[in-house]
């Protein structure tokens, strides 16, 4: 994964990578969150978008306002996290 991190940040695009496009890319996705370097990014990144849960029903798999960073986060856990972890099924793919 940080391998194609990599690659595709020297393409200096915000967008998703078209698998079409960028075979090594299916199957993958991401979120971008804007840092100044000041504070620990992966701990501010998990927390705000944990906050998004409340957002999100796992029941029907819908949402209010803002979710799909918290829905991308879940989706990347392995499945046996959701079964230990007594999480609904993990949602279809984006």
């Amino acid at each position: 994964m940080e391998d194609l991190a990599l690659e595709w940040i020297t393409h200096c695009d915000t967008a998703q990578p078209d698998p079409t496009t960028y075979p090594q890319f299916r199957g993958t996705t991401m979120n971008i969150m804007a840092v100044d370097g000041t504070q620990p990014v992966m701990i501010n990144a998990a927390r705000k978008w944990d906050s998004e849960k409340s957002n999100y029903s796992f029941y029907v798999d819908n949402c209010r306002g803002i979710f799909h960073h918290y829905k991308k986060r879940l989706q990347s856990l392995p499945q046996a996290l959701h079964t230990r972890s007594k999480l609904r099924p993990m949602p279809p793919r984006i």
